[in-house]
């Protein structure tokens, strides 16, 4: 669950070509997500790192996004 107010331990898992996404928010599996060929049809294969927030209905004006502790690791 997420923690207004507090920092969010997020975990991202991505694997395979083309990639199975994995999200994990506070421990708890949020998103399992197998892209398609048709689904990464034109997507570069190297590039940047990008990190955004999907904003929803309960997003208000002047809210902020911070990121600490940011580590990429290579899996097996």
């Amino acid at each position: 669950h997420y923690r207004q107010g507090e920092w969010n331990r997020v975990i991202v898992e991505i694997q395979g070509e083309p990639s199975q996404i994995r999200f994990w928010l506070n421990g708890e599996l949020v998103t399992d997500f197998q892209h398609t060929v048709e689904t990464t049809a034109g997507v570069p294969t190297e590039g940047y790192l990008g990190l955004q927030v999907h904003a929803g209905e309960d997003w208000k004006q002047g809210n902020k996004v911070r990121f600490r502790n940011l580590a990429i690791k290579e899996l097996d």
